[in-house]
């Protein structure tokens, strides 16, 4: 049996859905016993709340004039307390956790695993490095507390149903003095929060001023979603530091997200390579951002549709993905690895963790102009005929250059033992 400890974030009133994410993370360790603990002056409401997390066996309420502000160096020696009748202690990868979870591993002296996005085994975990890049696999020591954050952005909300004990509980420790709560500054907004919302739309310095950066706040307000930014953006003004998406920012994972002059910097790219749907608008066709959208618009925000060049794949004067450069993209769903061997077409690379959530991605570029249906099977044929892939999942195949691309996907994968088309 694995005692798994996560420490729940809250603003006093809701439970912060990065909680729920870290109980998904939390229920793939085998045998695993999820207790979350709630600190703060008054937590009832909020334990409510855990409580009804499905997976959930208990939660522990800690209350105290104290924990009435959510500050790192005042929770720390509490979980480190909390955290002898544990083996794991869990902590989301948002501002809240990071801030956290690292006193706690010194408290406890050992290493903090940070980012998990995959679970192994109790003890074997993956994570992304070199800004999402790469995945690494880690162990840690079995014989030692597991103090980890977990990546929200790679596990879905728990469900909630869940009928979990609530018990209030004292812990007897020494705070600091050191540190004090002053107060909490941050634009009032009704839109979503930015690292949980389903729905994101971000701009990027290319709007040119923060007057012409509001004009996101409008559109976000029609589509009910949160508003982000680029570090080029922030640092330009036009939007405050909280906004940031990206390596240095915010990692979110959105169903929709929206980038708006945004030319797809890695830095950037590493905070919504998890993104479900990537929409682009940028005026330049060459832009980064095109090789992970999904739909792209080439043209300047001010233009109507009309005059923008349409980019979501097929063959025709407004529908190439990236002007006389149609690519190929095949996507393995899950955390599995692809192999090229004797790849005959040049400017291949693989990529790993880049395109798609959970997914290793080929990328085959300068395939030539559009061809006609004689080709299309051949061209595929060519491109795949050594493209060896160890998956039990399905293998989908995207084709810049066709649009009925997923009937001669069939044709080729049925020959590979365990894929489904998608």
């Amino acid at each position: 049996m694995h005692k798994v400890l996560i420490i729940g974030e809250h603003d006093g009133k809701a439970l912060n859905p990065a909680t729920a994410k870290c109980v998904t993370c939390a229920k793939t360790i085998p045998d695993a016993e999820i207790i979350i603990a709630v600190f703060g002056a008054d937590t009832a409401a909020v334990a409510s709340q855990a409580a009804a997390v499905s997976g959930v066996k208990t939660v522990v309420r800690v209350d105290r004039p104290e924990n009435e502000h959510p500050l790192a160096a005042i929770f720390a020696p509490q979980v480190a307390a909390l955290a002898p009748d544990y083996s794991h202690i869990f902590g989301p990868s948002t501002s809240f956790g990071k801030d956290l979870m690292p006193r706690v591993a010194a408290l406890l002296g050992v290493a903090q695993v940070s980012d998990l996005m995959a679970v192994e085994s109790a003890y074997r975990f993956r994570r992304p490095i070199y800004a999402g890049n790469a995945i690494v696999t880690v162990e840690a020591v079995a014989s030692r507390k597991l103090v980890a954050t977990v990546r929200v952005a790679s596990f879905q909300a728990a469900a909630g149903g869940g009928s979990a004990a609530v018990e209030s509980k004292s812990v007897d420790v020494a705070l600091p003095t050191h540190t004090r709560y002053l107060g909490t500054k941050s634009g009032s907004t009704d839109r979503p929060d930015l690292q949980t919302a389903r729905r994101v739309i971000s701009g990027g310095r290319a709007l040119g001023s923060a007057e012409n950066f509001k004009l996101l706040y409008s559109l976000a307000d029609k589509l009910g979603a949160a508003v982000g930014a680029s570090r080029a953006a922030v640092d330009a003004g036009y939007a405050p530091n909280e906004m940031q998406v990206g390596q240095t920012g915010k990692i979110i994972s959105p169903e929709i997200y929206i980038a708006v002059g945004i030319s797809g910097a890695i830095q950037h790219l590493t905070g919504i390579k998890d993104a479900r749907t990537i929409v682009a608008i940028n005026k330049d066709g060459e832009a980064p951002i095109f090789e992970v959208a999904d739909v792209g618009l080439v043209g300047r925000h001010q233009q109507r549709r009309r005059s923008a060049d349409l980019r979501s794949g097929g063959c025709g004067p407004r529908r190439r993905l990236v002007p006389n450069r149609p690519r190929i993209r095949a996507t393995v769903r899950g955390p599995r690895r692809i192999e090229l061997t004797q790849f005959t077409l040049y400017n291949a690379k693989i990529t790993p963790n880049k395109a798609r959530p959970f997914g290793w991605a080929a990328n085959v570029g300068e395939m030539g102009a559009c061809v006609g249906p004689e080709q299309r099977q051949a061209s595929f044929a060519s491109a795949f005929a050594d493209l060896a892939v160890d998956s039990q999942r399905y293998l989908r195949i995207e084709n810049s250059l066709l649009g009925d691309s997923h009937e001669y996907a069939k044709h080729i994968i049925q020959p590979h033992r365990g894929f489904q088309s998608a």
